[in-house]
């Protein structure tokens, strides 16, 4: 506020504007990304964070699309569906609505996961396809987390921890500069 206001007075208005950005932006929840290969318990970690069912979770690839965690009053699914309409549901009915949208062949570009846990408000969550699903879309989509995410979260799995496929994914990350917390 105070740069702000000097840059106002001293008549830099573009200095005064990006001023203003910083400011919104330090407002805004922290954004992190959970990745990991598939199957490394993404989604069940999202839940254990939460304390709540939230992310869905299963034996086969469930997201195959970033999923962003984020707060809101009421617990629903936003679930954005390319050339088609986007539809709302409970997150009771997110699983078997993302199933019935693959078996139709729709494309899902996102979902949007909205909860009523305090924690959402400070830091927002992406959950992410795993890094070796076989549809290589899902490779893709997890890669474009790095884009949005502010810090990262590695999942890696403890019975073959960091396999030579998981470090060049980490060594990606650390080159785009993002913090890296390996669990």
């Amino acid at each position: 506020a105070l740069l702000h206001a000097e840059a106002r007075r001293l008549g830099l208005l573009e200095l005064a504007v990006r001023c203003e950005g910083l400011a919104l932006e330090l407002e805004r929840p922290l954004l992190l990304a959970v990745v990991g290969e598939f199957n490394a318990g993404k989604s069940t970690f999202i839940n254990a964070l939460l304390g709540g069912d939230v992310a869905p979770t299963g034996v086969l690839p469930t997201t195959a699309t970033l999923h962003r965690v984020a707060w809101a009053p009421d617990a629903f699914a936003r679930i954005l569906v390319h050339g088609g309409v986007d539809r709302v549901v409970p997150h009771a009915e997110l699983k078997s609505t993302l199933s019935e949208l693959g078996d139709r062949g729709s494309h899902v570009d996102r979902v949007l996961i909205y909860a009523p846990f305090e924690r959402l408000r400070k830091v927002e969550i992406l959950d992410t396809p795993g890094f070796n699903a076989p549809d290589p879309r899902h490779i893709e989509s997890a890669r474009g987390a790095f884009d949005e995410a502010h810090a990262v979260v590695w999942l890696l799995d403890a019975t073959a921890a960091l396999k030579q496929s998981e470090a060049r994914i980490l060594v990606e990350v650390a080159e785009r500069g993002l913090p890296i917390v390996v669990l």
